[in-house]
């Protein structure tokens, strides 16, 4: 039986996607599964489920747990949060992330939600507010090396999107890490997240004053795509790892990694 997914995929450009979320919470009915699709009144898709709700502009059939566990493999290998931990996640996409975030950090923690394309964002905020998420904050920016703004593509794939694609895109408005931490106002923040396609380099660079606040890192670098014949500025690792041992921390990678993304994150704590 091919999978919902690839069902939707395949006909989503023959009949409406109305169509297709209501075909697929059919067969989730017919399965016992709780998973429930529709098309909200922006052409968003919305992936409803009794532990979250994810709101794309891409067809989205993920189960919780499916999301639960691939957020945990790839991001918390040295550091996962706890109740009451305060995380910055920057490049939160449409939310996926901050779902799973918000369940690990409780009523006494917080999440700060950062994404910079507009279309994107309005993505994000509809997954935190249908999935009543009260512990997230969101923020349309781009975080950069110093404040100003900056064009990000807009991409019809949305996971592309990035500051760093050139030519025609959307005008955002970029604050430096400094400059968000100062705002939110922490005296210390328990985890940086951050996957921003191969921003990340001059994303570290706007972090100097307050980098002593933050005790754990995870960074995605971007080396890959430069590796399957992207361009050279995607090529961040070398230029990240030696950014955050400048600032202090003790920087690992994954020996255990199975794909090239994996092994491009860089962890790191306090020495």
């Amino acid at each position: 039986m091919p999978s919902l997914l690839g069902l939707a995929r395949s006909v989503r450009n023959i009949v409406p996607l109305s169509l297709v979320a209501a075909a697929g919470t059919a067969m989730m009915r017919a399965r016992g599964d709780p998973r429930r699709f529709e098309v909200d009144k922006d052409g968003q898709w919305v992936n409803r489920q009794p532990q979250g709700c994810f709101v794309s502009p891409e067809i989205h059939t993920a189960h919780y747990h499916q999301v639960a566990a691939l957020v945990s493999g790839h991001w918390f290998h040295e550091y996962a949060p706890r109740p009451g931990d305060v995380v910055i996640d920057v490049g939160a996409g449409i939310g996926e992330d901050a779902v799973i975030l918000s369940r690990l950090v409780g009523d006494e923690g917080l999440v700060h939600a950062i994404e910079a394309h507009p279309g994107t964002f309005q993505c994000l905020q509809a997954t935190v507010e249908q999935s009543a998420l009260r512990n997230v904050r969101t923020h349309r920016l781009a975080i950069m090396e110093r404040d100003g703004c900056v064009t990000i593509s807009d991409d019809a794939h949305h996971l592309a999107n990035s500051i760093l694609a050139g030519g025609d895109g959307i005008e955002v408005e970029g604050w430096s890490l400094d400059r968000f931490i100062e705002s939110a106002g922490h005296a210390s923040i328990d985890l940086l997240k951050m996957n921003i396609e191969g921003a990340e380099r001059g994303a570290m660079l706007g972090l100097d004053r307050h980098a002593g606040k933050i005790r754990n890192v995870a960074i995605s670098c971007h080396d890959f795509i430069a590796d399957g014949g992207g361009r050279d500025q995607f090529r961040t690792k070398d230029a990240v790892r030696r950014r955050l041992a400048e600032l202090g921390f003790r920087v690992r990678e994954r020996s255990d990694a199975t794909v090239p993304w994996e092994a491009d994150v860089l962890f790191g704590d306090r020495l």
